[in-house]
């Protein structure tokens, strides 16, 4: 039923969620969505990312109504409805509540208490397990055959309330170590406006944690859009076919159009195209100011670039440069690891087509030109001379621990090296999630990939965590047995999870946020008994680099005792003694390590545990060591540096 103040029209103008009773196209995102739930052999999580206006909260709607009618529990959370969120605790419970409201008045008899109860109960337990047993023990029983899909619409306030970590890591979590749990019953689809690495971290993880169903514009026949234009011409097809032109079929533009041709006078049968085109160049292009609906749409897309935060600039600016090169070749090749293709697509300026970028219609083409483009970088410009490079901001971080056998000894002390570690990692995770930029507020990262390793281990296997607490999981299921050998797992990380199918990262490709830089922290006790294949192991990385602050691999010896010791001093200064001399009597060095550029590359650093990381403080300027253009001296390695490798420092002096 239209409102009071509705302007009569046969489309829906204000933009929002089409009713159920609204002109709907279907398109293959429809019949996608709707088998996700369906199959039997399905993930956990699917993915409906798409810019404004594109109909994500539609299709969830009808996709919701068609999964009811087949007898199907369906939870929809609109989190804009939720208001500000700032803690977890309140998220969780939240979800809870809604979830609730919206089962049949059956079967929710008691439940609000219950949560209540179990809630306060429950105080030490972390917010996400208590969702997940209420879940799994209150609410899954109620339902037929326990099986529950829960909609979350608009999940970009997950990262403007900090929260898309926690709640994505709960996810993950449920589909590693969940595959034959009740809960996994319990389907989620999260839509909104936002790119994959703004709820990932990690490309690769992003890409394996769910289905990604793409939501392209309309097209075909578009069957239910016609009504309103037989108001005006005996043959809609041929104007909606133009309309679809201009439009791209971007769902709200194309309900616009529509709009406009079916309050103009009729059309006859000849000159349609250029009757629609004249009508789109004076109503919409030339004076879209002057169209309420247009006023409100058309902006968002430049405050997509515009309205961000300082941090935010740089990644802007290169995506609206991007945009250029886009408006002079007419198409580019796409690229899914690319953060500005991102930027655009999510912007709703373009749209994939098969494997090209292509700007999603006219109309945009020529709101959106060159000199507007233009126009823009200039205030985009600011803390651009700065390569992200030089800091330790912005980085994918990656922890190895040694599992070896020897973890187990005490070394006459109350704990073992094993129990002692997991303490003292905490410290340094609980650094590197509390560490920001303090002129941008950049962290280092918002997660962190967590693997063991020893000479038992062959297969990658790692977790991702997003908070302190989760490293004791970590520790609990991993043992301390056989020898150090690190290169499996150290080689699995690199080439699947950093690299991730490149052949090399370069300088231009962090720049251009294709890439991300890393820093790999290594916890060894003593020696890495295949010691010669991770020489190469690094030697074979820095050969894919072009600048040596892309990575770091920084070593963190433990225990009283390292066989490894002056290797890994070599290691440091990225130098070996030839066991020759110079002219002036003075030991001649060889680098150890190349840049693709055939620079010597200085990619690794050595420290002691029990040395120079007393504070939270120490292991912060351990991971700028080397990054940051400070000069190594023999005053910033470690304290106990193999002393007949100090005259590398005189020839460096």
């Amino acid at each position: 039923m239209n409102s009071p103040n509705r302007e009569i029209s046969d489309y829906r103008v204000e933009g929002g969620c089409l009713t159920l009773l609204d002109p709907y196209v279907e398109r293959a995102a429809d019949t996608q969505l709707y088998e996700f739930a369906q199959s039997e052999s399905r993930s956990l999580v699917c993915f409906v990312l798409a810019p404004r206006q594109m109909g994500k909260s539609s299709l969830m709607v009808r996709t919701a109504d068609r999964l009811t009618t087949n007898g199907q529990n369906c939870v929809q959370i609109n989190l804009h409805q939720l208001g500000e969120i700032d803690s977890e605790s309140t998220l969780y419970y939240s979800f809870l509540v809604e979830i609730i409201n919206q089962l049949d008045d059956s079967l929710k008899i008691g439940l609000h208490d219950n949560l209540s109860n179990y809630w306060e109960n429950n105080l030490n337990l972390a917010p996400p397990l208590k969702f997940k047993y209420f879940l799994r023990g209150e609410i899954s029983p109620k339902l037929q055959n326990g099986q529950l899909i829960i909609f979350i619409d608009e999940v970009q306030n997950l990262i403007a309330w900090q929260l898309q970590n926690s709640f994505l890591g709960f996810i993950r979590s449920l589909a590693q170590v969940e595959i034959n749990a009740s809960v996994n019953n319990i389907l989620f689809v999260l839509l909104g406006v936002a790119k994959p690495s703004d709820l990932l971290t990690g490309n690769a993880m992003a890409w394996n944690l769910g289905e990604f169903i793409e939501l392209d514009g309309l097209d075909g026949d578009c069957e239910p859009l016609k009504a309103g234009l037989q108001k005006v011409t005996d043959d809609p097809t041929q104007i909606l076919k133009r309309i679809l032109y201009w439009g791209g079929g971007q769902p709200f533009l194309t309900q616009v159009l529509c709009d406009l041709m079916s309050k103009s006078s009729n059309f006859g049968t000849t000159d349609v195209n250029q009757r629609v085109d004249k009508l789109v160049k004076n109503k919409v292009i030339d004076n879209w100011q002057q169209n309420l609906r247009l006023s409100l749409h058309l902006p968002t897309i430049e405050d997509w670039f515009m309205n961000v935060e300082p941090s935010q600039k740089r990644q802007k600016r290169l995506a609206l440069e991007t945009y250029i090169n886009l408006l002079q070749q007419g198409s580019v090749s796409f690229n899914r690891s690319s953060t500005p293709q991102w930027e655009l697509l999510i912007s709703g300026l373009v749209k994939k087509e098969g494997n090209q970028l292509n700007i999603r219609n006219p109309i945009y083409q020529q709101i959106f030109d060159r000199p507007w483009a233009e126009s823009k970088l200039p205030q985009l410009q600011e803390d651009m001379n700065m390569s992200d490079l030089s800091t330790i901001y912005n980085r994918q971080v990656f922890v190895l621990i040694d599992q070896s056998g020897s973890m187990t000894l005490d070394d006459g002390k109350s704990k073992t090296r094993w129990e002692r570690l997991q303490e003292e990692i905490v410290g340094h995770l609980a650094a590197i999630f509390k560490e920001r930029d303090k002129k941008t507020k950049e962290s280092i990262c918002e997660s962190v990939i967590v693997s063991t390793f020893n000479k038992s281990k062959r297969k990658l296997n790692h977790r991702t965590i997003t908070t302190v607490r989760e490293l004791a999981t970590t520790f609990q299921e991993n043992e301390p047995f056989s020898g150090g050998n690190i290169c499996p797992i150290l080689e699995g990380l690199i080439d699947r999870l950093w690299l991730d199918g490149k052949t090399e990262i370069t300088k231009e490709d962090v720049d251009a946020e294709e890439a991300k830089a890393a820093l790999f922290i290594i916890y060894v006790d003593g020696q890495f008994d295949d010691a010669k294949n991770f020489e190469e192991l690094i030697q074979k990385t820095a050969l894919k680099i072009n600048d040596d602050r892309i990575v770091k691999f920084i070593i963190i010896g433990i225990g009283d005792e390292f066989s490894n010791a002056e290797l890994f001093d070599e290691f440091d200064i990225g130098h070996r003694p030839t066991g020759a001399k110079k002219s002036n009597e003075k030991k001649e060095y060889k680098p150890l390590f190349y840049l693709s550029t055939g620079l010597p590359a200085n990619v690794v650093v050595f420290e002691e545990l029990q040395e120079g990381l007393e504070e939270q403080s120490d292991f912060i300027d351990l991971l700028k060591r080397q990054i940051d253009g400070t000069k190594l001296t023999l005053d910033n390695v470690r304290e106990g540096f193999t002393p007949h490798l100090k005259d590398f420092f005189d020839e460096e002096g």
